[in-house]
């Protein structure tokens, strides 16, 4: 089933008429995919001990990464993209609702909540496709 979504998505990626080959579309979106995990990995080194501004770093440096990721799905597919924005929609309302004047401890364990659930959905697009 898997193999046959990807090839779907490919064929879809061929009927349009990309720059990339289908093959170069998904392999970006795949290292997009392995960037962004590990910087909502990141969100999950968060301690108590990490300051303010290292919460802030770390959400930055998912946003950045969200970036590439979230061209290199649209790149692969409308459905692959769909359920990205969809992901990302989940993790940025999670993270909104975080108090900023919240005890840092508080604000550091509803991060690593907020990036477990990300990285349970980015698992779940990723297995669609034929990334390793």
């Amino acid at each position: 089933m898997k193999r046959l979504l990807a090839t779907a998505l490919l064929g879809v990626l061929a009927i349009t008429g990309c720059s990339d080959s289908p093959e170069e579309a998904l392999a970006a979106f795949c290292d997009a995919h392995d960037e962004l995990v590990t910087a909502a990995q990141g969100l999950g080194s968060l301690s108590v001990e990490s300051t303010s501004d290292e919460v802030d770093a770390v959400r930055t440096d998912v946003e950045s990464s969200w970036e590439t990721y979230e061209a290199a799905a649209e790149e692969v597919g409308q459905d692959l993209k769909t359920q990205a924005e969809a992901a990302y929609a989940d993790y940025r309302n999670a993270i909104s609702v975080i108090p900023g004047d919240a005890p840092l401890e508080d604000r550091v364990n509803m991060t690593i909540d907020a990036a477990n659930a990300f990285q349970d959905d980015l698992n779940t697009i990723v297995e669609s496709t034929t990334c390793e």
